[in-house]
């Protein structure tokens, strides 16, 4: 008759065994007790892996994140070279942060914004880890190239003395809309963010904006543009602004006006307003991925 070592050691008792066998009985619990404590997340471990199977993932390691950069320089006649040059200077920040799968497209804001093609376009392959020497120095080179493709878009932007008659800032949004799979999207604007486009549009050069009637005018925009919820979703928009020089006539709606019109649209759209200032915050910029 097969018995439990509690039976037994109950039997051993009764009998009057020395109280060894009780000591005897709790090193054998003990091992039992171990025993589960190596076996039961062995267990667990194993239904883990079942699941994954199960879901189709098979345990892949997650895709890589990107970053797609859009950049739009204001080519306002009103914005000086000397604000210009203040420009190329935070645009370093953005190149120099260009990794391996990142994209990058420059367009002009005037008052062909829509309909104007880029000045420049890149997209850096991911890198493969396991690569060989001569890919290495391939890829290295492509990401190089990427780089200072932008930087002289930029410069030569830059140097473009600015003649646009309108601005229309607000058709950049439609052209940054556009998202790439497993890419984030920033958009940073180098202007001064007054909107001065073709009639049928608020003309911030002329009329004053007015929180209370915010609402309606981006209703009117969205409208206009195809504009929905969903539009910039997951987008980080900057503004940097031309650094005000003094004695400059001060335009009719001033910058913290700008943010707030320009918050309450972004945010409508599903995007952020990270910035909106005459610098740009290197810690931002590298920040786009791990948002």
């Amino acid at each position: 008759m097969h018995l439990s070592l509690r039976t037994k050691a109950k039997l051993l008792r009764s009998k009057g065994q020395p109280r060894k066998d009780d000591a005897a009985f709790r090193y054998l619990a003990k091992l039992a007790v171990g025993s589960l404590a190596v076996l039961v997340p062995a267990v667990l471990a194993s239904i883990a892996i079942a699941f994954r199977l199960l879901s189709g993932d098979g345990g892949a390691p997650p895709t890589p994140v990107c970053v797609c950069r859009v950049v739009l320089i204001d080519q306002s006649a009103s914005i000086s070279a000397q604000q210009r040059s203040h420009w190329m200077g935070e645009s370093e920040k953005i190149f120099i942060s260009i990794k391996s799968g990142d994209s990058i497209v420059i367009f002009l804001i005037n008052d062909q914004t829509l309909q104007a093609k880029p000045i420049f376009e890149a997209q850096v392959p991911f890198g493969n880890e396991g690569a060989g020497l001569i890919q290495k120095i391939e890829e290295k080179e492509k990401l190089v190239a990427a780089k200072n493709g932008a930087r002289d878009a930029m410069q030569k932007a830059i140097d473009a003395a600015g003649k646009a008659p309108k601005t229309d800032i607000l058709s950049a949004f439609d052209r940054s809309a556009v998202k790439q799979k497993n890419c984030r999207t920033a958009i940073y604007f180098f202007s001064d963010m007054i909107h001065a486009a073709e009639r049928g549009e608020i003309n911030m050069e002329q009329a004053r904006l007015v929180e209370d009637h915010f609402p309606e005018i981006i209703r009117a925009l969205a409208r206009r543009h195809g504009w929905h919820s969903d539009t910039l979703k997951g987008v980080a928009v900057h503004a940097i602004l031309p650094s005000a020089v003094s004695g400059q006539r001060q335009p009719l709606n001033d910058a913290r006006v700008l943010r707030r019109f320009y918050e309450t649209m972004v945010l409508s759209l599903g995007g952020e307003i990270v910035s909106f200032e005459t610098t740009l915050d290197e810690r931002l910029v590298n920040d786009e991925v791990g948002k």
